[in-house]
């Protein structure tokens, strides 16, 4: 389903050297690409967001996971080790409360803009999923 690499012992772990060079190492790309995009359509749809902790790109499958952030507004962090200052304050960080106690993160903002034809929305700065939305 999701996996990125056979069990063999054999196959080495992919990196991205094998997505340039289009070697036998990502011939599962694609399947868990396909995985983890239904996990994140599912998640979206049921209001979920989900985020990622990570200590390795290649061997924890982040490249194939991507989608799954990107679709829920989660956010993804990789760093070398789980143990740096810069995770530990990061991980704090996403914590903090305000003064009532509550978090200072926002969960399932909404922005509609309406436009009429011929306008269109070309990008925006930060992360947003389209609703598709269709008047």
């Amino acid at each position: 389903m999701g996996k990125i690499v056979n069990l063999s012992l054999k196959e080495t772990i992919r990196n991205y050297l094998d997505f340039e060079k289009r070697n036998d190492n990502i011939k599962n790309f694609k399947e868990a690409v396909n995985y983890y995009q239904s996990i994140a359509d599912r998640a979206f749809k049921s209001n979920q967001i989900i985020d990622i902790f990570s200590c390795c790109l290649n061997q924890t499958g982040l490249f194939e996971m991507k989608y799954i952030t990107e679709k829920t507004g989660g956010l993804m962090v990789s760093t070398d080790s789980f143990s740096t200052q810069v995770f530990k304050e990061t991980f704090k960080k996403l914590f903090e409360t305000n003064d009532d106690g509550n978090l200072k993160m926002c969960f399932k903002g909404t922005c509609e803009i309406l436009l009429t034809k011929p306008l269109k929305i070309k990008g925006a700065l930060g992360h947003l999923v389209s609703l598709k939305k269709i008047i």
